[in-house]
């Protein structure tokens, strides 16, 4: 519970757990509406049943970053970084809408560009994990377009764009 003082700062919304044997009803801040569909990590897994993050998801800087939108709760500075180059060059974007199921693992890419019909996925770095998961979505959904943005690329895109975005964050 987010409390300042024992009063939260943000209000929280009721929801009713996704699992059809537990249905029960908790609290969310409003940013994790649209991406926490599970009371606990146990009624996640029996739904999902599989490894759903990487080893290194630990690692991000999670937030909501309020120049980009209140409601989501952004990973990375990465990926709020991107979602800032998007806004800027007004192309239309949503943040991790889908999850593919890849049999061993899940898969979430972190944005979808519907006027593109295409996924992104920005990735500092691509381990054994990550490699792994990107082969499997690419053999299981051949017609589904994804586009992996490296360090490389993502450097590239800083330097082209950051002079001009405000709230860039490093």
């Amino acid at each position: 519970m987010d409390l300042h003082k024992g009063i939260r700062k943000v209000p929280y919304i009721k929801i009713v757990c996704h699992n059809p044997i537990c249905r029960k009803e908790f609290e969310l801040p409003p940013h994790q509406v649209k991406r926490r569909k599970f009371c606990c990590v146990s009624c996640s897994i029996q739904v999902i049943g599989r490894l759903t993050t990487s080893p290194k998801a630990s690692k991000g800087k999670p937030g909501i970053r309020a120049d980009i939108d209140p409601n989501i709760c952004f990973y990375s500075t990465w990926e709020a970084n991107v979602a800032r180059v998007f806004n800027f060059l007004k192309i239309k974007w949503v943040y991790a809408p889908k999850v593919f199921d890849l049999g061993k693992h899940t898969y979430r890419p972190d944005f979808y560009l519907p006027q593109e019909d295409k996924y992104i996925e920005v990735k500092n770095f691509m381990g054994i994990y990550s490699l792994e998961r990107d082969r499997l979505f690419r053999l299981k959904f051949p017609k589904v377009k994804l586009e992996v943005l490296s360090k490389l690329e993502y450097n590239e895109i800083e330097a082209n764009y950051k002079p001009f975005i405000d709230g860039w964050e490093n």
